[in-house]
């Protein structure tokens, strides 16, 4: 092999290297072990070769000529050597600062739960869309940008701590999936331990938060003057006690006889994974058949805004009923002076002052009766337990109806209604008005926040401002 100083002069005469063929190189006479070959495309390219005490001979490139000087190539060439003479494995050494340098990206937490999100999709166990987004805005939101082997306990106890402003619940989910997150990290040898191992997560608990009959009247009236298919689920929601989104909102008219004036609620919408017949309240009744008032169009879900699709009630909806409530929180005052403020309340809660009641005199309803209106899970197996699920059913229908009707009482009383039955439509600068003052000191989601601030710079809610959206984009799509 040539041997002589690599100098711009000398590395213009190396000979190019045939492909798949022993390189022709020029060694340096300083630096041992650094030297030049021309490529078969002409291409002068800088390697450093060497080999450690018991191992074999390696070279690792340097760089092109061009990308870099012979003065520059020499000073990598001898930055090698010198660890080569302290004992450091050169290549070895540039792999591990490599992969420090891709840990900089690999480790963040927004790249390692993606990468998380989609190893669950890879292995056949998804996440929830619930679950994705708790993990997108919540934890990748606020904590993103720190890469997990440096995370601390002080910033999983910040997390909590911001998370629990929007309440108890928001603060559980985070850390639970942080949790499950940093866990998967250690099980893979990302980092050592979790740094949320000994941070407390808030136990699940059912909300206690229940209405007073005035809440109650409030309520309904402001469900009536959301109006609409959303108004009239809001209202079957405290009349039935299902849930409003998974068993009311997806109410299909083939699920229905209203001849019997029966509901089936197939086991993949109820809350106990088992088939279940819903005896429909007089009141409830009503409500499904106004929805479509032919019978030959009666197909599809019950409950729907354009007869395909079920309505959304997310946070657009909760900002309606509000401020409705607040209103007729207001005229309830201005008319005898004894309305009270409303506290902080969820729509989950509707549901959980109607099973209290229910539990209280006059009613006095039987757990085992309340579990079956709930669709909670009941013991019990082959007929004894079908005997059971039937003649609870049926009880739970006569209760139904008896709740129903003292709703209609409720509604039937002076103080209901304040301000007439009918109210003019509420325009959005009034509505946000009315949202902040009724929940004034209440703790926000960030949705809610989100929502609010669509409001402010549109003058629309959310939902409309989507639909508004949509609809220019199909005018664009039709005109190009």
């Amino acid at each position: 092999m040539p041997v002589g100083k690599l100098q711009r002069s000398t590395i213009k005469d190396i000979e190019i290297s045939p492909p798949s063929s022993t390189k022709t190189i020029l060694w340096d006479t300083i630096i041992k072990g650094f030297g030049a070959y021309r490529t078969s495309k002409g291409v002068v390219t800088f390697l450093f070769q060497y080999r450690m005490p018991g191992g074999r001979t390696q070279s690792t490139k340097l760089g092109n000529h061009g990308e870099l000087t012979v003065e520059e190539a020499r000073a990598m060439a001898a930055e090698l050597a010198s660890q080569r003479r302290r004992g450091i494995d050169p290549i070895a050494e540039r792999r591990r600062l490599a992969q420090i340098e891709r840990d900089k990206d690999e480790l963040l937490l927004a790249m390692y739960a993606e990468d998380y999100i989609q190893r669950r999709i890879d292995e056949d166990a998804p996440l929830g869309k619930a679950q994705t987004t708790i993990i997108r805005k919540d934890i990748i939101g606020l904590l993103g940008h720190i890469r997990i082997d440096q995370m601390k306990v002080d910033d999983v106890e910040a997390f909590g701590r911001r998370l629990k402003e929007r309440g108890p619940s928001a603060k559980r989910s985070g850390l639970v999936h942080l949790k499950a997150i940093l866990n998967d990290a250690v099980n893979r040898d990302r980092i050592a331990k979790s740094p949320a191992r000994n941070v407390e997560t808030p136990k699940a608990g059912e909300r206690v938060r229940r209405f007073r009959e005035d809440e109650t009247q409030r309520y309904l009236e402001a469900s009536r003057d959301v109006g609409g298919t959303q108004g009239d689920l809001l209202e079957t929601y405290l009349r039935l006690i299902k849930r409003k989104d998974k068993e009311i909102g997806n109410m299909t008219w083939e699920q229905l006889d209203m001849t019997k004036g029966e509901w089936l609620i197939p086991d993949v919408m109820s809350k106990n994974n088992e088939p279940y017949i819903v005896e429909l309240p007089r009141q409830v009744r009503e409500i499904i058949l106004r929805q479509q008032p032919d019978p030959k169009l009666r197909r599809g879900y019950v409950f729907t805004l354009d007869g395909k699709t079920r309505p959304v009630m997310g946070t657009d909806v909760k900002n309606r009923v509000d401020a409705h409530m607040h209103r007729r929180l207001q005229l309830a005052n201005e008319r005898d002076g004894t309305a009270l403020s409303i506290e902080h309340f969820t729509l989950y809660d509707i549901r959980t002052t109607a099973a209290s009641r229910l539990e209280e005199k006059p009613f006095l309803t039987p757990m085992s009766v309340l579990d079956a209106i709930l669709l909670h899970k009941k013991e019990g197996r082959g007929s004894t337990r079908i005997y059971a699920r039937a003649k609870l059913g049926c009880e739970a229908g006569d209760v139904l109806q008896t709740w129903n009707d003292h709703l209609d009482e409720l509604m039937a009383r002076p103080d209901a209604w304040p301000g007439g039955v009918v109210l003019e439509e509420m325009k959005p600068k009034e509505r946000m008005k009315r949202i902040d003052a009724l929940r004034a000191g209440w703790p926000m989601r960030q949705d809610q926040k989100k929502a609010r601030k669509n409001l402010e710079d549109h003058g629309i809610d959310t939902e409309e401002y989507r639909r508004r959206q949509r609809r220019a984009r199909a005018a664009a799509r039709k005109k190009g």
